[in-house]
This record gives structure tokens, sequence and C-alpha cells, in this order.
């Protein structure tokens, strides 16, 4: 993936959060997050100066949010992607706005480790997919999460309805009803239809629910308990690796 260097405060931002969203520990993606640390450090200089030599409420009001956006990811950014404490020093004259401290050391990635990897995984969609876990983030199928972002996990029992019943009983009824003339027969028929019925379709099911800033997610839904309960022990501990 390459991503545009950005010219504006806002395309910045947009970076930034891409850098956030998939954060990947090696050279490249290093260059390019020090590439947007530098510019969200000239951005903050140019706003906080703009702020100051605007006359106009409104301008100031909108700037200042500006620049606040922009502090917000600057941080955020270097917590992800500043690998090593050594560095920091390095990198000390990228942080205009908020210098580097004992909290921002402790949070610091430590290497990616893997807890769960299951190749062609049924997904929600019903098409095949591969479900990694690591401490920085978890993979499930086409989607990536950002383990940094999660600050719970947990099983989620989707039990068989009382319309899905109503409909088994009601499918082996008209089975019975509009069978073969041989009730044992009808009977035998309408039980074997109605219990494929519930164990393809209606049987209880499972799902991982991650709960981020923005709510509850299903992430993944499967009828194999064992699996859904492996997925989230790997995601409980990878909570607790990232501390």
């Amino acid at each position: 993936m390459q991503i545009t260097p950005s010219t504006r405060p806002t395309e910045t931002i947009s970076n930034a959060n891409l850098l956030l969203a998939t954060v990947v520990h090696d050279e490249a993606w290093r260059a390019y997050a020090k590439t947007e640390l530098e510019q969200l450090a000239k951005f903050v200089d140019e706003g906080k100066a703009r702020q100051e030599a605007s006359t106009e409420p409104e301008v100031r009001q909108h700037v200042q949010r500006l620049v606040a956006n922009l502090e917000t990811v600057q941080s955020r950014l270097q917590k992800a992607y500043l690998p090593e404490l050594d560095r920091l020093d390095d990198w000390a004259d990228l942080s205009t706005s908020q210098p580097h401290t004992t909290s921002m050391v402790s949070m610091l990635p430590t290497k990616e480790r893997e807890y769960f990897r299951q190749a062609k995984v049924l997904l929600t969609d019903g098409k095949e997919g591969d479900v990694i876990v690591t401490n920085i983030r978890a993979i499930i199928g086409p989607k990536t999460y950002a383990m940094s972002g999660v600050t719970s996990v947990g099983i989620a029992h989707m039990p068989t309805t009382l319309n899905q019943i109503l409909g088994l009983i009601f499918v082996g009824f008209m089975v019975v009803m509009f069978g073969p003339a041989n009730k044992a027969i009808s009977f035998g028929l309408a039980l074997v239809i109605c219990f494929l019925l519930y164990y393809f379709l209606f049987r209880a099911r499972y799902a991982v629910a991650l709960v981020t800033a923005s709510g509850e997610q299903k992430v993944l839904i499967s009828r194999s308990k064992s699996l859904i309960a492996a997925i989230v022990a790997a995601l409980e501990h990878a909570i607790i690796a990232r501390g």
C-alpha cells in the first residue's frame, strides 16, 4: 500500500489515520509515519501562528479546532510508530506541541506477536477468509481492526428465535398434512426435514463481539462455539499484552 505525501492539514490527518488503522512495524511504514509526523509538526506550528495573527473570532476558532485535531493525531501516531525507547531523542524535534512523557513511553508497542491464525474460516457473509490475531491487530477476512482501539471482547450468544421454532412447527405440520398418506412415513419425513432445517439454518449461533469507542461490533458470527471461544481468548491475550 502506498501513501501519497500530504500537502494540506486535512490530508495529513487522513494519512495519519490510515497509518494508525494498519500499524505495520517495518522500515517502509516507519518512513511514511516519520514523513507525516514532520508534516504534522509543520502544520501545528503554522496553525498556531495563524491563530495568533488572526483578528477574526470565527477564523481563530476554526484554526484552534484544526490545531487540536492535528495535535491529537500527532500524539497517537507517535505512540503507534515509535517502536524503541532510544529512538525518542531522534524524533523529539518532531513533537512541537506535546513532549514525550513516561506515560507515552509505557504505551509504545512491542514487537508484533501472533496469538491466533486459521485459514479458510467461514465468515459471516458466507465466504471463506483468514482470521489472524496479534497484539497489534485483528484480521478477520477482508477487515482489519487495530487492537489499540479495542476496549473489551466477548462471546455473544444468538439463540434460536421463537419465530424460527414456530416456522419449524408449521413446516412439520404441512408435511404431515400434505405428505405421504402413510402417517408413520409422514411423521418421519417431517422430523427429518425439521431437523435438517434446524441444524443448517436455525441452530444457535455465536459471535465475536468487539467493544470500541463507537460501540459493540459483531465481527464474526459462527455456529462453532469452540472457534469463537478460541478467537475471543486470543483477543483477550492481545488486549492484555498491549496493557
